[in-house]
């Protein structure tokens, strides 16, 4: 009992000790004295470190040695040249004496002999690493020497990079004007700038002389700089390297230059080794995923030589799948000419659930859940279920895929959805599908065939039969689908252009109540100038009644006016009319827009647009009677998963029965 009451004591004792140690080290405050160049907010930001280090060990000489020091280094790398920071240590106060003295800036920046580069690029990289430091103060830049000199040493080796490879950039010159201010002259002499000239080659280079300079062509038309030296001779041994030469080896060296030349002749040595093939894939790591599911997908290389890149557009595509956390290709030699593919893999997590909600201004308010399982029954098949109500009605739909379809390039895609919505003169049930088979070539061109299943009753309807046509039908239709991408991104482009065609064939031979033709194209442009986006973009439809078909249903015509369309119109209000002037659809359609965005604040854009377009009752594809028109403003709040848009657009010459404008809100990319 005694031994028992002496352990309890003694660990009170030590737990009160600690506590006091942890309290005195808790209560070591920071004084400033003098400090009035930033707050003291930015100032204990600056000292994080040294706090952090206070805080967890305690008041020392060291340590507030050390504080007093970075202050006075960070007034200094500001423009404090003369700063000076004592400190004085008061129990558990640590008192900071700060002598600022003054603050020299940077009022002009010359350069006398540079003529091969505009100001601006030069003042990128002389004034760069003042400007990484800079982040405390406003207005002009502060003077601090040793970074001017960092600077100019960057210059230089820009010059070097750019071919000008006997440039001189003197030590810079530093005049005070105006007191505080300071003058910074650099003194630079460009010299001649040097290009590629002839290429040599030695060593075993088995393709012909011809394959190899056009492969290196994009290349050689570069300035010349030993950096650039490198660099194609990295370029010659990846071309070996993807023609299953793992070991491939090829250096390069400079060849003597006449006098005068400014054309320098280089000489690239190949050492081709022995050309490698893949004998075995194996996977490690797999949970749940069978291995033979991932060596599956490099089974294809087994035997044929060993091709990087190709591998790697495997592998990328199995990282997009989402199905893991970490996954790695390792080429590992097993034989004299032969590679053996090691697959390392952590598993991710692969089911998710998510609810979202929004508004749309055709729609109303918007509810919707999914749940996804990314390997249903650890097959790697991803499985999706989706169903959102809105303001007009309800969608549920069962989404299932096969990115490797009967282990081939082609992804396999099922669809079966149903849908119940209120539109303005009519509403609709509608149960259907579809059956998808797809084709990424290059990660620019895709082909799909498609079948597009779908059962649909009208009712509700305010229109009379000879407008709506068909109330109770199932369609069947055969189409085929073309894209051709070379954006900078899917999701958020700033350059590059899309096209897309699509066609799709209703007939009796699939099942189908009604028979028609139906055609559309769509294309898009991107360029930026500045932080300015344009966008320009283009989408038209055609389609025809054939066979026993006399009128195609309301439902599969086409509607204009919209977030996405001309935006003077609201959604579907640009259409042919009846006599009532009721909204019924037609059978072509043609859409123009040109819309430029530029920054406002932080995620903010600002958007000015024009639209034009018509619906047409004719089948004449690309029929530019009539056209409507829109102009307008937006606001654009670009989020990671997309953009949130709300655009105004005017009509600037509406008829009689057409509104001034429209407002639109709508979430994702226009175009």
């Amino acid at each position: 009992m005694k031994r028992s009451l002496r352990i309890f004591i003694a660990c009170l004792m030590l737990a009160c000790g600690a506590a006091s140690a942890a309290d005195r080290v808790a209560r070591v405050q920071i004084v400033f004295d003098g400090l009035t160049a930033v707050s003291e907010r930015v100032a204990r930001e600056v000292l994080y470190d040294q706090i952090e280090e206070l805080e967890n060990a305690g008041l020392t000489p060291a340590s507030a040695d050390d504080t007093a020091f970075f202050l006075e280094l960070f007034l200094r790398t500001n423009g404090f040249n003369d700063a000076y920071v004592d400190y004085e240590t008061k129990g558990d106060t640590l008192l900071l004496k700060v002598q600022e003295g003054e603050r020299l800036t940077i009022k002009s920046v010359t350069y006398e002999g540079a003529e091969a580069f505009p100001k601006s690029q030069l003042d990128g990289f002389l004034l760069g690493p003042i400007r990484e430091r800079h982040s405390s103060f406003r207005g002009a830049l502060p003077f601090v020497e040793g970074l001017l000199d960092e600077g100019a040493g960057l210059l230089q080796r820009f010059y070097f990079d750019q071919g000008y490879n006997e440039v001189v950039v003197e030590p810079l010159e530093f005049n005070a004007v105006d007191g505080n201010q300071m003058e910074v002259i650099a003194r630079i002499t460009e010299g001649p700038l040097f290009l590629f000239g002839d290429v040599e080659f030695s060593g075993e280079l088995i393709y012909p002389i011809n394959e190899l300079l056009a492969h290196l062509k994009p290349r050689l038309a570069d300035p010349y700089s030993p950096a650039r030296e490198e660099a194609l001779a990295r370029r010659l041994q990846a071309f070996y390297e993807e023609r299953g030469y793992f070991d491939a080896n090829v250096t390069v060296e400079p060849l003597v230059l006449a006098p005068g030349e400014t054309r320098v002749p280089v000489r690239l040595n190949v050492v081709p080794g022995l050309r490698f093939r893949v004998v075995k894939v194996q996977a490690k790591g797999t949970e749940k995923l069978s291995p033979r599911l991932i060596e599956s997908r490099f089974d294809r290389f087994i035997g044929r030589n060993y091709r990087p890149r190709r591998i790697d557009k495997t592998y990328r595509d199995l990282l997009q799948t989402g199905l893991f956390r970490r996954l790695s290709v390792t080429p590992v030699q097993v034989g004299p000419d032969e590679i053996m593919l090691n697959i390392e893999v952590e598993e991710g997590q692969t089911k998710e659930f998510g609810v979202y909600g929004g508004y749309g201004s055709f729609d109303g308010f918007i509810l919707g859940g999914t749940w996804q399982d990314l390997s249903l029954l650890n097959s790697g098949r991803p499985v999706r279920l989706n169903a959102e109500a809105t303001g007009r009605g309800f969608r549920g739909d069962i989404t299932l895929s096969d990115p490797w379809f009967l282990g081939t390039e082609l992804n396999a895609l099922a669809r079966a959805y149903y849908a119940q919505r209120a539109l303005d003169d009519y509403s609709k049930n509608e149960l259907g599908g579809r059956a998808a088979l797809s084709w990424q070539y290059r990660n620019r061109l895709d082909l799909t065939i498609q079948l597009l299943p779908r059962n649909v009753e009208i009712f509700d309807t305010t229109l009379p039969l000879n407008q709506t046509g068909p109330t109770s039908y199932f369609i069947n239709s055969l189409g085929m689908a073309m894209a051709y991408d070379t954006r900078d991104s899917r999701f958020d482009p700033t350059k590059g252009w899309v096209v897309g065609l699509s066609l799709d064939y209703a007939t009796p031979g699939l099942g189908s109540d009604l028979e028609f033709l139906r055609g559309n194209v769509r294309a898009a442009y991107f360029i930026s100038m500045g932080r300015v986006i344009f966008s320009f973009a283009m989408q038209a439809g055609t389609q025809v009644a054939l066979g026993d078909t006399s009128i195609i249903p309301i439902d599969e015509r086409y509607f204009s006016g919209g977030g996405t369309t001309v935006r003077s119109f609201g959604e579907r209000e640009l259409s042919p009319r009846d006599a009532l002037a009721r909204a019924v659809g037609g059978n072509t359609t043609t859409v123009f827009n040109a819309e430029a965005t530029f920054p406002l604040y932080q995620e903010f854009r600002g958007a000015v647009f024009f639209d034009a377009g018509n619906v047409l009752q004719g089948t004449s594809p690309f029929d530019l009677r009539d056209l409507r028109y829109a102009v307008g403003l937006g606001l654009r709040l670009n989020l990671p998963i997309g953009s949130l848009r709300m655009d105004y657009g005017i009509n600037p010459n509406p008829t009689a029965t057409e509104a001034f404008g429209a407002l639109h809100f709508g979430f994702g990319f226009l175009f």
